[in-house]
Formats: C-alpha cells, structure tokens, sequence
C-alpha cells in the first residue's frame, strides 16, 4: 500500500538506476549482510535463550540500527524517522509489559 502512494510522488520508472555489476554485489551485500545474516542469528539464538527475550532484542534491531547509523555514518534524521523510533521503543515496552 506504502509503495502505491510513494508511487504518486515518485514514480519508479522515473530516474531508473543503470544495473551494473556493482549495484547487483552491494545489493546483494545489504539483502545477506543486514537480512539473512541477522534472521539466522536471532533463529540460533532462540536454542539459547527464551522466546519472549530474543523478540525484545529483535524488535530493537531497527532502533539500534538507527543509532549506529547516526553515530558511524553521520546520517541525519527527520521527524518521520524520530517518530518511528518512538514506535519502536513503545513496541517494546508493550512486548516487555506484557511478555508473562
């Protein structure tokens, strides 16, 4: 639904990148690295720790990641982004509150 409205804004056959191998091995790295890497982190984690505290850790996976981008990468925030973060960490107070 999100993709249909950014469509109105910002249509996606509009500024089409040039598909280069380059663009395929760094899209290749994000979807692995920042996808599927951390998936079977959380999978094996839950041999080790119960249910109820790995979803609290994966649900501070985006704020966490927001925070390491502003510090290392300098990325600046909007007060869209600000909000989604406070979502997140009403989120997890929700899961923490009620996880018994």
């Amino acid at each position: 639904m999100a993709s249909l409205v950014l469509n109105i804004f910002n249509p996606f056959w509009v500024n089409v990148p040039e598909v280069s191998t380059r663009l395929v091995w760094s899209m290749s790295t994000v979807i692995v690295v920042g996808t599927i890497l951390p998936f079977l982190c959380i999978l094996h984690s839950l041999k080790f720790a119960p249910s109820a505290s790995v979803s609290i850790v994966d649900a501070a996976q985006p704020v966490v990641t927001f925070i390491l981008s502003l510090l290392f990468l300098g990325m600046k925030f909007n007060w869209v982004e600000f909000g989604g973060v406070i979502l997140v960490i009403i989120a997890i107070y929700i899961l923490q509150r009620f996880s018994d």
